[in-house]
């Protein structure tokens, strides 16, 4: 309904993991930032997702299911791989078939999964994913990264927070700055007297999270940990693609 096209994407076959891999681009064009944009919480597959990347990830699969169901071999897995938008979009896509019972023959044959590398938050399930979906879908997290932990509802309670701040005295904006929990210490001083604005749900990265801060330190961690937006100058140049590289290198050497 939102006339998103199909995003840009490439199909490989990779013979050493016996696999057929998606790849789906991140963002680039224009297009990709509307995609971005159009970030309000939609119902998805018995929860909700982010709006203009589930509607990509439908667009993929209508564009690309026949065609892949004919060319995957047997015996080979099925990944969908992405960066950024392509990691939201790739998740969204797994999840789909991953849940949807129309595509129960195709998975007996074909094992599923994705590996999504500075995905935002796309899904929130009504109730938690089933262990058989859940470790199928894989999150990596380069160390301070802020797009992981960036989402509409999050991203509103930020701008709640500046007008609290921005409501309160200058003895009060004074007090926020300097106390260990300024977020808590608006709260109360507002408790009552603010309208919350921010009543959207607060999407989540599914399935397995991994948070990667280099040679010997690679974490498996709970959606949680990643509650709060990630705030620092460096939140933007670890999200780059060079980053993860030079991240997942460094990771990979620590395990030799």
């Amino acid at each position: 309904g939102l006339g998103l096209q199909v995003p840009p994407h490439f199909i490989l076959l990779d013979h050493a993991s016996r696999s057929l891999v998606v790849a789906v681009r991140g963002t680039r064009s224009f297009s990709d930032v509307y995609t971005n944009l159009v970030c309000r919480p939609c119902p998805f597959i018995g929860g909700y997702a982010h709006e203009g990347m589930a509607s990509s990830a439908r667009s993929l699969w209508n564009h690309l299911g026949t065609y892949v169901k004919k060319i995957v071999p047997d015996g080979y897995s099925l990944k969908f791989v992405g960066h950024s938008l392509g990691g939201g979009i790739a998740i969204l896509t797994a999840l789909h078939l991953l849940t949807d019972p129309l595509e129960a023959n195709f998975k007996r044959k074909t094992d599923i999964s994705c590996w999504a590398y500075a995905p935002p938050p796309v899904f929130k399930g009504v109730r938690k994913l089933v262990p058989r979906v859940r470790t199928q879908v894989n999150c990596f997290v380069n160390r301070d990264d802020v797009v992981p932990t960036l989402s509409f509802a999050k991203v509103g309670k930020v701008f709640e927070h500046l007008r609290m701040l921005d409501r309160v005295g200058w003895m009060d904006r004074w007090r926020a700055l300097k106390c260990a929990n300024p977020v808590e210490f608006l709260e109360n001083k507002m408790q009552g007297r603010f309208s919350r604005r921010s009543d959207f749900e607060d999407l989540e990265l599914p399935g397995q999270v991994f948070w990667m801060w280099g040679k010997g330190d690679f974490r498996l961690v709970k959606t949680g940990t990643l509650s709060e937006v990630m705030v620092s100058d460096t939140m933007i140049m670890n999200h780059m693609v060079r980053a993860y590289e030079q991240t997942l290198l460094s990771v990979l050497e620590g395990a030799e």
